[in-house]
This record gives C-alpha cells, sequence and structure tokens, in this order.
C-alpha cells in the first residue's frame, strides 16, 4: 500500500524537523568545545607563568592603586594651652592605617585632612606627610599635631579627611 500525500507530507515534516534538530545540536556542540578549548588555552597560559612572574604581576596590581588596599581611622584630642582656661592651640591626630593588599608594602602616605564646620564649610586644610612603611594585613598607628586657633576649634564639628597616595616598594 503507498503512502497517501497527506503521510507523505507529514512524513516529510517530520524528517525535516529531526534534521534541523540534529544540526543544531551539533552546532552547539561545537561551541561548547570551542569554549571549552579556549578555557583550558587560557588556563593553560596562566599555568605557564612561573610564581615570580605571578608575584610580580600581582604586585604592579596593587601598587597601580595603592589608594584602594589602604583603609584608617582618625581621633583627635584637643591641645590646651593652659588646662586652666581650657583655651586651645592645637590638635592631636591618632590615625590607624592598615594595608588590605596580599603583598605590596606601601610607604610615604599622603594624608589631607579637612576641618569642617557645623555649616560644612571648610575650616582648616592640612595635607599630612607619614615617612613609613605598612605591610600587607598590618596596622600602622601614627600621631601628629596640627596647630588650630581656638576659636576655629569651637567652631569645627567634624574631621573630614582621604588618603590621597601611597608610594610601593
Amino acid at each position: 500500500m503507498a503512502f497517501s500525500l497527506v503521510n507523505q507530507s507529514k512524513f516529510f515534516s517530520f524528517l525535516l524537523v529531526l534534521v534541523v534538530l540534529i544540526f543544531s545540536c551539533s552546532k552547539n556542540n561545537n561551541q561548547e568545545q570551542q569554549n571549552t578549548k579556549d578555557s583550558l588555552s587560557l588556563t593553560h597560559v596562566e599555568k605557564s607563568l612561573t610564581e615570580d612572574q605571578l608575584k610580580q604581576k600581582l604586585i604592579e596590581k596593587e601598587c597601580s592603586k595603592s589608594v584602594e588596599y589602604l583603609s584608617g581611622s582618625v581621633n583627635h584630642m584637643p591641645i590646651y594651652r593652659n588646662i586652666l582656661n581650657l583655651k586651645v592651640k592645637g590638635l592631636k591626630l591618632k590615625f590607624k592605617f592598615s594595608n588590605r593588599a596580599t603583598i605590596a608594602v606601601f610607604k610615604d602616605l599622603k594624608v589631607n585632612v579637612v576641618l569642617l564646620s557645623k555649616t560644612g564649610a571648610p575650616i582648616l586644610e592640612r595635607t599630612i606627610l607619614i615617612y613609613d612603611f605598612i605591610s600587607p594585613n598590618v596596622e600602622l598607628n601614627y600621631q601628629t599635631e596640627i596647630e588650630i586657633s581656638n576659636q576655629d576649634y569651637l567652631d569645627f564639628e567634624e574631621i573630614e579627611w582621604k588618603i590621597v597616595d601611597a608610594a610601593c616598594i
């Protein structure tokens, strides 16, 4: 018994869909194989670097963005001219810095300090240079004093500060 025209068209439609599915699966498989080859070649390139070369790349990365690896806090205390009349002649600033880098050691930190009034206006601005080393995963405590008039001390509300630069060794 011969296929009828309707059965033949259904058969060819089914066959066409089957062929399209097979070709699309083989294309995806080829693409996945190519992606796997690419990732293996990248891993091979990374493995071909020596330990010293990997360390050097990491140091270069950390040194190029030194400020991003440094953080800290600051506290302040007034320095009095005469303890009896409570007139202020300066501020003692106590910094605590930490280095979150993996292997980079930083030195010669440049810190910008701004004393702000109650309205947010800058009263006094100082740049402080800290000539010390800070190793990875270590905290550095640093104290300094800045001169400030008694009136400026009475007017100031908060300290805004930022690490501007740090050298890398």
